[in-house]
């Protein structure tokens, strides 16, 4: 469990908005690490895997170091923005690469996704590349009209999305982009270096690739991202 006690840093540049019709809540922190190259090059020094079936890339545990400098002040946005009242507890932490190419994905990579169906998880995700493109994007799903998918809407969701396999075939090779027969972009956020995004688990989305990207498994060259996420911790 990570404390609440904690203040937000002074050279953090934070914007807040709520997306889409559910209203569901971003936070964009620009300028987060005083000193993010410290980060870049202990991921230089890791050595990545396939860690998670379903992300199109590689990964590397992120260090505690890491943790304790983003912690303090991440948990104030999770208490006011996402109600973590006492304290986060920590689900993963990961340097991340994206090194799949299009041809490559799977079908269901192919799609915007969620991060798990629990209602109180967040994903806490830091562009670290220094020459950033792309970023992220948020979705609709046009039938269903959902922008989020809890536990309770599991089942009806993916049943309508097989209902729309069926009807519109197999999304092409390559990684979502703008709107879709399937889906509706809603919300776009812009890479940068240093910016950390937090959001809601299980809202729609998908990673922004420009078309010249070259899904390099070097961490100085490649989309390196660290990917964090956590969930409410429970009062003593």
């Amino acid at each position: 469990m990570v404390s609440v006690h904690a203040t937000i840093p002074g050279h953090w540049e934070i914007s807040e908005t709520r997306i889409g019709v559910e209203q569901n809540p971003v936070v964009i922190i620009d300028n987060v690490l005083e000193a993010p190259e410290q980060f870049r090059r202990e991921a230089a020094g890791q050595s990545f895997a396939a860690l998670a079936p379903h992300y199109p890339g590689l990964r590397a545990k992120a260090s505690h170091d890491y943790l304790t400098q983003i912690m303090p002040g991440v948990l104030i946005i999770l208490r006011d923005m996402f109600d973590y009242q006492h304290g986060a507890d920590l689900k993963e932490c990961y340097f991340s690469l994206l090194t799949t190419s299009p041809e490559a994905l799977k079908p269901m990579q192919r799609l915007p996704h969620f991060d798990g169906v629990g209602d109180q998880k967040v994903a806490i995700l830091h562009y670290l590349s220094a020459h950033e493109t792309g970023g992220t994007y948020f979705y609709r799903h046009r039938s269903s009209g959902f922008e989020s998918v809890s536990e309770s809407r599991f089942q009806e969701y993916r049943r309508s999305v097989m209902r729309d396999a069926n009807k519109y075939g197999v999304p092409r090779a390559d990684y979502p982009a703008g709107d879709t027969e399937m889906f509706e972009r809603i919300y776009r956020i812009d890479a940068k270096y240093n910016r950390l995004v937090l959001y809601r688990g299980i809202s729609i989305h998908a990673v922004g690739v420009p078309d010249n990207f070259g899904f390099s498994a070097d961490p100085e060259d490649g989309r390196l991202t660290v990917n964090t996420f956590v969930a409410p911790a429970k009062a003593l």
